[in-house]
């Protein structure tokens, strides 16, 4: 779901700063879920081992 999608299910909307740091990837994480973050981080550890 995208930010706009949220704003217009929730009636609001969000301060532009918002969207410029969703824009660049700094909220992908929110589109997971936990078990993946996890994963993600072990295997990222891994590879830096």
């Amino acid at each position: 779901m995208e930010l706009r999608d949220v704003e217009i299910c929730l009636g609001i909307q969000f301060p532009e700063l918002f969207h410029t740091i969703n824009n660049s990837g700094m909220m992908d994480y929110l589109r997971h879920s936990r078990e993946w973050i996890e994963d993600k981080i072990a295997n990222d550890m891994n590879y830096v081992w």
